[in-house]
């Protein structure tokens, strides 16, 4: 994410050209395709559709060192970063392309209640209702809502979802794990005690309303990679959703001859949607024919004995992963990848997808590989 700091104006409107389009953005507001942002009479130019809460060790840049850094999205999926616990407060700087990279902007620039730090207005969600509540671990939990006809996503994309708490909205990123053309949507979460939204959110019951953003965005999507032989989907925890939505899709089996979903977990009881891998959706009348002889389902733990043990990145690099499925070594000429889950797993899946000649790809240009850079499994 790159941020530009424009001198301040006297008047209370600042000015904001890109796309390029000129307009006056009032305060609190964004503009001029909502690359900029008004804050106190500056214009914040905001690049990125990031949308990420996460703890970061150390953020080096001119404006000192961020240990948390929270984005809040807007109506049409663009992001603006605020960062706190800073060691000073000058003015922000500009970030440059670095992995991890984000806006630096300085405390003084966000009050708690700064139009920044909740970003959109309700009317900016569509009301959902939920249907179905599942709780597969203490830790771990899922459902399904209705889903407004509007909304429009492509397999494997992220949302705002949240809560309404007091007229504004609680939100985090969720990969809908549902596909795009069914009829509702569905979530896969985590359940953090003292998260701001988990802690609520774990409590839904049947009947109960969510707030979902109207614009889906995010990385892991078909059209971000080149043409391959195998898909190989790369997920721990939560991580696995956005698979869920993409094995559904009809246009993977269309493009790859083998897809390998990958999902790794510490215990045997965190390995959700095992059932349904392994016993429904084979007997999808739409999907069950081609998931059958197509996917290929490699669950693993790390604490409990069972038929796959060990890191995923460690069974891919001894070769054991092929072994075991009994298809030649991810190799970048021919096979593709997605990367979803926790840090650790998309550090070292990227580091060993590179090794091995991978390029990474994004929205502007396909790649080898895709990593859903917007949050880490939480």
């Amino acid at each position: 994410m790159v941020a530009v700091h424009d001198a301040p104006v006297s008047f209370d409107k600042v000015r904001g050209a890109a796309c390029p389009v000129m307009c006056f953005i009032r305060p609190g507001e964004a503009g001029a395709c909502d690359r900029y942002f008004d804050v106190e009479g500056a214009a914040v130019r905001f690049d990125s559709h990031v949308v990420l809460e996460r703890r970061v060790e150390r953020l080096p840049s001119r404006s000192g060192i961020v240990d948390r850094l929270i984005a809040t999205a807007f109506d049409n999926g663009a992001a603006a970063a605020l960062a706190i616990h800073q060691r000073d407060a000058r003015p922000p700087s500009v970030c440059r392309a670095k992995p991890n990279c984000v806006v630096v902007i300085s405390p003084r620039h966000f009050a708690a209640n700064s139009p920044l730090n909740y970003g959109i207005q309700m009317s900016s969600f569509n009301q959902e209702r939920v249907l179905s509540v599942r709780h597969w671990t203490d830790n771990l939990f899922s459902f399904t809502t209705t889903r407004t006809p509007t909304f429009r996503f492509r397999n494997g994309e992220f949302v705002m979802m949240g809560l309404d708490v007091g007229g504004k909205p609680l939100l985090r990123a969720y990969s809908v794990a549902s596909a795009n053309y069914e009829d509702h949507l569905e979530f896969f979460s985590i359940k953090v005690p003292e998260g701001p939204l988990t802690s609520r959110l774990q409590h839904l019951n049947v009947g109960d309303e969510v707030v979902v953003g109207t614009k889906a965005t995010g990385t892991l999507v078909i059209d971000n990679l080149r043409a391959g032989r195998n898909l190989f989907l790369v997920g721990t925890g939560t991580g696995l959703a956005p698979f869920l939505s993409i094995i559904k899709d009809p246009e993977t089996y269309e493009k790859f001859e083998k897809i390998v979903l990958l999902h790794g977990c510490r215990r045997i009881s965190e390995l959700a949607y095992g059932e349904y891998l392994t016993h429904d959706l084979p007997k999808d009348e739409v999907l069950g024919e081609i998931a059958s002889t197509q996917l290929v389902y490699y669950p693993t733990v790390t604490r409990d004995p069972f038929r796959n043990r060990g890191r995923i990145t460690d069974l891919m690099t001894s070769g054991k992963l092929f072994e075991d499925i009994r298809l030649d070594p991810i190799d970048a000429a021919n096979d593709r990848a997605m990367i979803c889950g926790s840090p650790d797993l998309m550090r070292d899946a990227k580091a060993m997808l590179l090794d091995r000649g991978f390029e990474e790809g994004n929205h502007g240009e396909a790649g080898d590989f895709v990593v859903e850079k917007a949050f880490a499994e939480r």
